[in-house]
């Protein structure tokens, strides 16, 4: 997980390009001091991306938490999982989060 050191706000694009930067390719980012920035292709992506690692870091710390290790996924394994298309995953990931909000999407 990348990491942008500087703990101060995004005010301008000198600071904005440093931060990209620290992104390299990654999706997300976390900005010391402040939280995440998530970068994506939709609004939409961008807010499913921000959950997952929400939801992957309290699973880690409860593993830690236990006493457990974490590990990588083996490569093989994601090679295993079928590929659904992202639009399909981005959108039924989508209509479950606003589901969870009772809220109707727009």
């Amino acid at each position: 997980m990348p990491v942008y050191e500087r703990a101060v706000l995004i005010r301008n694009s000198a600071l904005a390009k440093e931060m990209v930067a620290a992104m390299g390719g990654a999706p997300v980012v976390i900005c010391r001091g402040h939280g995440i920035t998530s970068a994506a292709g939709s609004v939409e992506q961008a807010v499913l991306q921000a959950i997952s690692l929400d939801r992957l870091a309290r699973m880690s710390l409860r593993v830690k938490g236990a006493g457990g290790a974490l590990r990588d996924i083996d490569e093989a394994d994601w090679d295993d999982l079928p590929d659904l298309g992202s639009d399909f995953n981005i959108e039924s990931a989508w209509r479950h989060e606003v589901a969870r909000l009772g809220v109707q999407p727009s």
